[in-house]
């Protein structure tokens, strides 16, 4: 008897390693965002998958590194233009308080002028910054194109905080053998990603 549900166990242990190994990489991969995604929801079980288009995934423009190093330049472009923005409202301050000769006006003229200065070393940091990202992406998309595994959008419905079911997505980066999510972000940032990807491509083709 004891040899009866030794060998009864033994077959449960094949036939759960037999199904996990027959799911499909679309399953695995909407398995394993899954688990992920509960983990931020209000309300995990009220998720819901819906869909999920998967495809081969390529560095340098699928690699986790490549898509940090993109948000990272999309953040110094931003305090860029914030820069620049700030320098024209201090130099349209420097112009008006440079005529009059009170005391006052002094004074605003030199707090203007300082915000300036500060400004301007706001934007030259961020270039610098940007430069060097720009620089180390521009060698990782010169080489040779690499599998590194899936990627996949995932759809799903769920509660929000106010408990309304709503549609939402994610991207995600999963190893070779999908066993395990190496990168994972929120649809809009995807978006985000996608145009900032298309920017940098048009941008290599007008300097060739």
């Amino acid at each position: 008897m004891k040899k009866l549900f030794l060998l009864l166990g033994v077959f449960a242990s094949i036939t759960l390693m037999l199904a996990s190994c027959s799911k499909s990489p679309e399953q695995k991969a909407k398995d394993l965002a899954g688990e992920e995604i509960k983990k931020h929801l209000y309300f995990p079980e009220s998720y819901d998958p819906a869909d999920v288009k998967i495809d081969s995934a390529f560095a340098p423009y699928d690699s986790p590194e490549f898509m940090e190093l993109t948000s990272d330049l999309i953040k110094l472009s931003n305090e860029v233009s914030e820069a620049q923005e700030e320098i024209k409202r201090k130099k349209s301050s420097i112009s008006i308080w440079t005529s009059p000769y009170d005391s006052f006006s002094r004074n605003q003229l030199n707090e203007a002028k300082a915000e300036l200065a500060e400004a301007q070393a706001k934007e030259k940091k961020a270039m610098e910054q940007a430069q060097k990202l720009g620089n180390k992406m521009k060698n990782m998309m010169d080489k040779k194109p690499e599998f590194i595994g899936f990627k996949a959008v995932v759809s799903y419905r769920a509660q929000n905080n106010k408990g309304d079911v709503l549609m939402d997505n994610v991207f995600a980066i999963f190893d070779k053998n999908i066993e395990n999510i190496v990168y994972m972000c929120d649809n809009n940032e995807y978006e985000q990603y996608n145009q900032a990807i298309k920017e940098i491509q048009e941008a290599r083709e007008s300097d060739e």
